[in-house]
């Protein structure tokens, strides 16, 4: 039996991962930062502006995050 709410929740969801996506799509990422993912040891590079995962940074900005200087790139 399936629960009617949890298939509108669902839906919504559908269709506002469907939304993000399309944000950031048309999003350039002229402006990322770099952040630990939750959790984990794991460095990664994010858009400013959309929030997109633009994946792993390039070793220069690796550096420069790692000695305490956060970089905007």
């Amino acid at each position: 039996m399936e629960n009617k709410e949890i298939k509108n929740i669902d839906d919504q969801i559908k269709i506002l991962q469907e939304k993000k996506k399309e944000i950031q799509s048309e999003c350039i990422h002229n402006n990322t930062f770099l952040k630990f993912i939750d959790g984990t040891n794991v460095i990664k590079e994010f858009c400013k502006k959309c929030g997109k995962d633009i994946g792993y940074p390039p070793k220069d900005d690796l550096d420069i995050f790692l000695n305490g200087k956060n970089k905007t790139i």
